[in-house]
């Protein structure tokens, strides 16, 4: 049996999908965080149309707020430090484990050895990083964009059995 871990420590990522991801413009496809933006409350219900009866009410203080305009083309979309995240991780990149049956079994079928084994890989990764993959890997960019989650596909979970078998 063998385990291989993979990680790091200490790194930096700008998670770039999530500032599309909790934008307040867009209107489908929003993350679940999306919302707890802090929306708009009348004061008094029956001053509907006076724009000083409002307040800003709920939300989660660490989610974008409301522009100061509705004509704003930012929306407080700008990109700030808000999209940089730990990026630090722990994977356990493959588990392999393998058996040799004994030779008295394996020789009644003219063979000198046989071997089962299987192997799982991409088994788990332990991280506070909200993105689909810490290890994030180079899509739609350049070398000048290190350190920027585009939103690759994260690696798949891959199983292998096979059997060894030698005459």
């Amino acid at each position: 049996m063998s385990i291989f871990l993979a990680g790091s420590y200490g790194n930096d990522v700008v998670n770039y999908q999530r500032r599309w991801l909790e934008n307040p413009r867009e209107n489908t496809n929003l993350l679940k965080k999306a919302t707890q933006y802090a929306k708009l409350e009348l004061i008094d219900p029956d001053r509907p149309t006076d724009f000083r009866n409002v307040h800003i009410v709920g939300g989660d203080p660490h989610m974008s707020r409301a522009g100061a305009s509705p004509a704003s083309s930012s929306s407080n979309y700008r990109f700030s430090d808000k999209f940089v995240e730990d990026g630090s991780y722990l994977r356990i990149q493959s588990i392999s484990v393998g058996y040799n049956l004994p030779r008295h079994w394996v020789s009644k079928f003219s063979a000198q050895n046989l071997k089962l084994y299987a192997n799982l890989q991409n088994v788990y990764t332990f991280t506070k990083y909200s993105g689909y993959d810490p290890e994030i890997g180079s899509t739609n960019q350049d070398a000048l964009m290190t350190g920027i989650d585009n939103a690759r596909y994260p690696s798949p979970r891959i199983y292998t059995f096979g059997i060894n078998l030698t005459f």
